[in-house]
């Protein structure tokens, strides 16, 4: 009788010990399943805000929005901003709450700021540097786009880090103010470009780079590997 006592314990214990295998198995599919939800929520969101911000053809509200929090907001902070009107369009209304964290880093340049440059008159290299100013957009600021979703079970967090870039129309002056205008290594000081600046081949002239702010045109490129 107590071989067969012992017999029935081990048969229940193991039955047992099956029974919470499988049920904590299924507990860790069911866990792993909500957070890849919670996770592919958060991703979703994410790819909808870089379709958005890295368009190119008109602004996005997004954009301008961006624009607003880089000119106006401090660095080196987080702002959190909810969306769950934004998530419940997207994803529906059962799909937890959405936050949008913003964080920016300036680059240091400062687009207010003259531009000096110490031309050397025939040399190709400054031509370079002055070709350099007026084509190549300016990166001024880096900054990261965080979407969180709370889900009620899980939270996942999607980072993405961008960079803005702005081209700016320049313009130029001489040491003494004069208005200067230039095209392929001449200067000139009018602009129907008639009339050249009168420059010693091998002499160094302090030209002043002006960026005309009011002409910004900005892109946001997404950086590599974010």
């Amino acid at each position: 009788m107590v071989l067969v006592l012992c017999a029935l314990a081990l048969f229940l214990a193991l039955a047992v010990a099956m029974m919470y295998a499988a049920s904590a198995l299924a507990a860790a599919a069911n866990r792993q399943i909500t957070q890849e939800r919670c996770y592919q929520q958060a991703k979703t969101l994410s790819e909808t805000m870089e379709a958005q911000l890295c368009k190119t053809d008109s602004a996005s509200e997004l954009q301008n929005y961006i624009n607003t929090f880089l000119d106006r907001y401090e660095d080196d902070t987080d702002y959190e901003y909810a969306m769950n009107a934004t998530n419940a369009a997207l994803l529906g209304k059962n799909y937890g709450t959405a936050t949008m964290t913003l964080r920016k880093e300036s680059t240091g340049v400062d687009t207010t700021q003259v531009v000096r440059l110490d031309y050397l008159a025939g040399s190709a290299d400054s031509n370079k540097v002055v070709d350099s100013l007026i084509e190549s957009p300016v990166k001024d600021y880096t900054f990261s786009l965080a979407i969180t979703v709370d889900t009620g079970e899980d939270t996942c967090k999607y980072t993405t880090t961008y960079e803005r870039q702005a081209t700016y129309s320049v313009y130029f002056t001489s040491g003494d103010g004069t208005p200067l205008y230039y095209k392929n290594g001449v200067w000139y000081t009018n602009s129907s470009l008639t009339a050249v600046y009168a420059m010693e081949s091998g002499k160094t002239y302090a030209i002043y780079g002006h960026y005309d702010t009011s002409s910004r045109i900005v892109n946001f490129i997404k950086e590599a590997g974010a």
